[in-house]
C-alpha cells in the first residue's frame, strides 16, 4: 500500500510539471515571473567592472572579498591578484593586504621578509591604522611577528607615520629578545649601549655573542676589555675579539691588535698585531693604518723601514690623522713622551720634506742623509741616490746615484730595489735594459713589503710584459699590495676589470669592481703631507 502511495505521488508531480509546460505553450504572450535578483552578485559585478577599469579602491575591496570568501567563493590567488593591482597604484591598504598574503602564505609562498617590507611600505605611505591593529594583536595574542614588526618600525622610524621612538622600540625589542630573536637582542644591547647603560647592555651583548653575532662578539669583548658593566677580563676579551676579527669586524681587529701589540692580557706578538692592523687598515680604519706605520717606524716584529712607515703614516694623515703626525714630529722624545723630535725618524722626515718641496733643497738634504747613512740606515743611501738622480740639481751624478742605490739594495732596502727595477726596465741612467734584473729587483722590493713594487709586478703579469701573462698571479700581487696599504691607479684599474669581467678565477662583482677602482692612487700620499708640515 505504501509503495502505491509513493508511485501515485510521483505520477501527480510529473503530471503537474507536464500541465505547467502545456500551459506555457498555450499562452505564449503571457510574461513569465522574473527570478529574484542576488544583490551580492550585482555588487561583485559592479566592483569587477570598476576594478578592470583600474579603480584601485574597487580592486582592493574585491581582493578582500576573495580573501575572506565574502559574497564570492574564497580564492587567495585571485585575492592577491587584485591586491597587487591596487598596490601598484599605491593603495596603502592594498599594500598591507599583500603583506598579509606573504605573511601567512595565502596565494603565494610564505615570505616574512617580503611581508615586513610591504607592511613598512604601507605604514610609510600613511597607514597608521595598520600600526594600531598590530599593537592590538600583540596585546591579544603576543604575536611574535607583530612584536618584531613594531620593534623594527619604532627602532628605525617609518616615514612621517611613525617617528623613531627608543622607549617603545625597547619595549617591543625586549619582548622579541625574550622570544629568542637575535636581531632584537642585538638592538636592545645597542640602545642601552647608546644610553651608556652598560650594565643593562652587557647581558644582551653576551647572549648575542654566544649565538655568534659578529658585532656582539666585538662589543662583548670591548666591555670585558674596558670594564663596561663588568670586571675587566682581557684574556676572555681577547677570545671574543678574535672571533669577531675572524668575521671581518675592523674594530675587533684593531682592539685585539692593541692587546697583542702591548702584551696586555695576552702574550705579546708584534707580527700578529701587524697582521690584524693591516686587515683593519684594508677596510679604511685610519687608526689601524697609523699603527702599521708606527710598527714599521719602530721596527717591531718587522725590519725597520722609514719609507714604508712614512707611506702608511701619510695615508693615515690623509684620513684625518695629520694633527697626530704634526704633534709627534715636534714633540721631544724624552722621559714618558714618545715624540720624534731629535730622532733619526725626524731627520729622515725633514730630509724627505726638503726633497719633496716645490723648490727642492738637495744640498741640505744630503747633509742630513749622510749623517743617517753613517748610522747604517739603509734608506738614507737610497734617498742620497734620489738626490743625485735629479738632473735639475747642479750636483746631479748618475754614477753616485747608482752607487747609492746598489749599496742600499745590498742592505735589502726595498725602496732601492724598486728604483733599480725601474731603471733596468727603462734602460736609463747609463744602464742597459735588463728584464731579468727588473723582475729580480721588483721581487726583492715586494718581499720587503713595498706595495708599489707589488703593483708593478701585478701589472707585468697582467699584460704579459717581460714575464708570461698570468692574470691569477697578477691578482695575487694586487691583493697583496692592497693589504700593504697602496694600489696604483693602473693596478686598481686592472684589478677592477678582473672583477668586472670575472677574469683570473674571480667571480664577477660589479660593486667590488667600483670599490677597487676608487682605491687607485696616482701619487705617493707623503708628498702632500710633507709639503704641509711645520718643523720647529
Amino acid at each position: 500500500m505504501r509503495y502505491k502511495y509513493i508511485m501515485l505521488t510521483v505520477a501527480m508531480a510529473l503530471f503537474a510539471a507536464y500541465n505547467a509546460t502545456a500551459q506555457k505553450k498555450a499562452t505564449p504572450n503571457k510574461l513569465a515571473k522574473p527570478a529574484a535578483v542576488n544583490a551580492d552578485s550585482v555588487e561583485v559585478r559592479k566592483l569587477t567592472d570598476a576594478a578592470k577599469k583600474g579603480n584601485s579602491e574597487a580592486q582592493n575591496t574585491l581582493g578582500t572579498y576573495y580573501y575572506s570568501g565574502k559574497k564570492v567563493k574564497q580564492n587567495y590567488d585571485v585575492a592577491l591578484k587584485w591586491f597587487s593591482m591596487a598596490a601598484k597604484q599605491k593603495h596603502v591598504k592594498a599594500i598591507a593586504n599583500m603583506g598579509l598574503c606573504y605573511q601567512l602564505g595565502r596565494g603565494i609562498k610564505q615570505d616574512s621578509v617580503m611581508a615586513v617590507k610591504l607592511y613598512k611600505e604601507s605604514i610609510k605611505a600613511g597607514n597608521a591604522e595598520l600600526v594600531k591593529q598590530r599593537e592590538e594583536n600583540v596585546v591579544k595574542n603576543k604575536s611574535a611577528f607583530d612584536i618584531n614588526l613594531l620593534a623594527d618600525i619604532y627602532y628605525n622610524g617609518c616615514g612621517n607615520t611613525v617617528k623613531k621612538n627608543n622607549e617603545l622600540a625597547l619595549k617591543y625589542l625586549k619582548m622579541a629578545a625574550a622570544n629568542n630573536s637575535l636581531e632584537a637582542t642585538v638592538r636592545v644591547a645597542t640602545l642601552y649601549d647608546q644610553a651608556k647603560m652598560y650594565a643593562e647592555a652587557l647581558p644582551y651583548y653576551q647572549k648575542a655573542a654566544t649565538k655568534g653575532d659578529a658585532v656582539s662578539e666585538y662589543k662583548y669583548g670591548d666591555y670585558l676589555c674596558n670594564g663596561k658593566g663588568t670586571k675587566v677580563d682581557k684574556a676572555q676579551a681577547a677570545a671574543f675579539l678574535d672571533k669577531a676579527a675572524k668575521k671581518n669586524v675592523p674594530n675587533a681587529m684593531l682592539m685585539l691588535g692593541d692587546l697583542l701589540y702591548k702584551g696586555d692580557g695576552v702574550q705579546q706578538d708584534y707580527a700578529k698585531a701587524m697582521g690584524l692592523y693591516k686587515l683593519a687598515a684594508a677596510k679604511s680604519n685610519p687608526v689601524a693604518v697609523w699603527n702599521v706605520g708606527i710598527i714599521y717606524k719602530n721596527g717591531q716584529g718587522v725590519k725597520q723601514n722609514y719609507v714604508i712607515a712614512l707611506q702608511w703614516l701619510a695615508d693615515a694623515a690623509s684620513k684625518g690623522m695629520k694633527d697626530n703626525f704634526q704633534k709627534l714630529l715636534n714633540e721631544p722624545n724624552v722621559e714618558i713622551k714618545n715624540g720624534w723630535k731629535n730622532t733619526d725618524f725626524y731627520s729622515f722626515v725633514h730630509a724627505m720634506s726638503l726633497m719633496e718641496s716645490t723648490t727642492p733643497d738637495y744640498a741640505t738634504a744630503v747633509k742630513e742623509l749622510t749623517i743617517l747613512e753613517k748610522k747604517n740606515i739603509a734608506v738614507a743611501s737610497t734617498l742620497l741616490g734620489l738626490c743625485y738622480s735629479d738632473k735639475s740639481w747642479k750636483k746631479a751624478n748618475e754614477k753616485k746615484m747608482m752607487a747609492y742605490y746598489e749599496k742600499a739594495a745590498k742592505a735589502d732596502d726595498p725602496y732601492a730595489n724598486y728604483l733599480l727595477a725601474k731603471i733596468y726596465f727603462d734602460g736609463s741612467n747609463g744602464v742597459k735594459a735588463d728584464k731579468n734584473k727588473v723582475v729580480e729587483y721588483y721581487e726583492k722590493a715586494s718581499e720587503g713589503g713595498y706595495a708599489p713594487a707589488k703593483c708593478e709586478l701585478g701589472n707585468l703579469y697582467f699584460i704579459g710584459k717581460i714575464v708570461n701573462k698570468d692574470i691569477s698571479k697578477a691578482i695575487a700581487y694586487y691583493n697583496d699590495a692592497l693589504l700593504n696599504g697602496y694600489l696604483s691607479k693602473e693596478a686598481a684599474d686592472n684589478l677592477a676589470s678582473c672583477y668586472q669581467l670575472g677574469l683570473g678565477g674571480v667571480k664577477k662583482d660589479a660593486e667590488m669592481a667600483k670599490e677597487i677602482a676608487k682605491r687607485g692612487k696616482v701619487d705617493n700620499a707623503w708628498t702632500t703631507l710633507l709639503r704641509g708640515l711645520t718643523f720647529e
